[in-house]
């Protein structure tokens, strides 16, 4: 019988994308939680008279590319110190 030997993933890594993840669920949170139990403060005008929907909307997109760009540096680093040659 021929087993397959899966590496384990480095549970730092892992963490690391759990807390990103979870920061990511509380900003988007707390948006539903604003249109369920307040909707009129989604009338808001922000900036140049734009709405606070597409505000937080923005916020939402750029922060979650934000996250995942962090989060490739931050590994990328770690295999150029760990003696990898990627």
């Amino acid at each position: 019988m021929i087993t397959e030997k899966n590496p384990a993933p480095h549970n730092d890594n892992s963490t690391m994308g759990f807390v990103f993840f979870f920061f990511y669920v509380a900003i988007y949170s707390f948006f539903v939680f604003l249109n369920a139990f307040y909707p009129e403060k989604m009338t808001t005008l922000t900036i140049s008279g734009i709405n606070l929907p597409v505000i937080y909307g923005f916020i939402l997109i750029t922060s979650a590319v934000f996250l995942a760009l962090i989060y490739s540096l931050v590994l990328r680093n770690k295999g150029k110190h760990s003696g990898d040659s990627n």
